[in-house]
C-alpha cells in the first residue's frame, strides 16, 4: 500500500504573471517524497564536507593582537565566524570560559590567568590597586578579587562568574601611570 502525502504549493497572487493568490494541491508517494528529502539533505551535508577546515593557533591570535582570552568579534578579524568558532569549541581547540569570552585550550593558565580573562572582557579597564600590585610582585597581600578601575561615565562591564572589585577614575587620576 502506497502512502499518499497531499502537498499545499502557495502562489503569490498579484504581480506574478497574473496568476491569482492561492494553493494548489498536488500529491506526492511515499517514495518521491522521501528520496527528495534525502537528496536535499544529502546536498546540504556536501556542502559542509567542502567547507574549508578552521584552523587557529596561539600565533595567529598574537598576530591579530589578541591574547589566549578573546572575544568573538577579536577573531571576527582572523576571518573566523560565530559558526565557525562554535565548531573549534565542539572540536576542542577553544574553550567558552563565560558569555561572551573564550579560551585557547592549548595556552597554558598561570597565575594571572584570571586577569586575563578580566582583561579580556573589559578591554578598556585598567588593573590597578591591589591586582596591580601582585601582578608587579610588589607587597604580600593577595586579593580574592580582581581590582580593575574604568572611566567615570563608562558602563560597568558585566563579570558573573569572576569576582572583581570596580573603582571609577576621572581626568588624569585615570590616565596617569597608565602602561599598555
Amino acid at each position: 500500500m502506497r502512502i499518499q502525502r497531499f502537498c499545499f504549493l502557495a502562489v503569490p497572487g498579484g504581480d506574478s504573471g497574473g496568476l491569482r493568490g492561492g494553493f494548489l494541491r498536488f500529491s506526492l508517494d511515499w517514495d518521491t517524497y522521501f528520496s527528495y528529502n534525502v537528496g536535499i539533505i544529502y546536498q546540504i551535508a556536501n556542502v559542509f564536507k567542502e567547507m574549508p577546515a578552521v584552523q587557529l593557533n596561539a600565533n595567529m591570535l598574537h598576530d591579530a593582537g589578541v591574547g589566549a582570552f578573546f572575544r568573538p568579534q577579536e577573531v571576527g578579524k582572523l576571518g573566523i565566524s560565530y559558526h565557525q568558532l562554535g565548531q573549534l569549541v565542539q572540536a576542542g581547540v577553544v574553550e567558552r570560559v563565560q558569555r561572551g569570552l573564550y579560551r585557547l585550550v592549548c595556552a597554558e593558565l598561570t597565575e594571572h590567568a584570571t586577569v586575563a580573562a578580566v582583561c579580556a572582557r573589559a578591554p578598556n579597564a585598567v588593573v590597578c590597586l591591589v591586582t596591580a600590585l601582585n601582578f608587579y610582585e610588589i607587597g604580600t597581600q593577595l586579593s580574592p578579587r580582581v581590582w580593575i578601575a574604568i572611566h567615570h561615565k563608562a558602563r560597568p562591564p558585566r563579570l558573573p562568574q569572576i569576582r572583581t572589585r570596580l573603582v571609577r577614575f576621572s581626568g588624569s587620576a585615570w590616565t596617569y601611570g597608565v602602561r599598555e
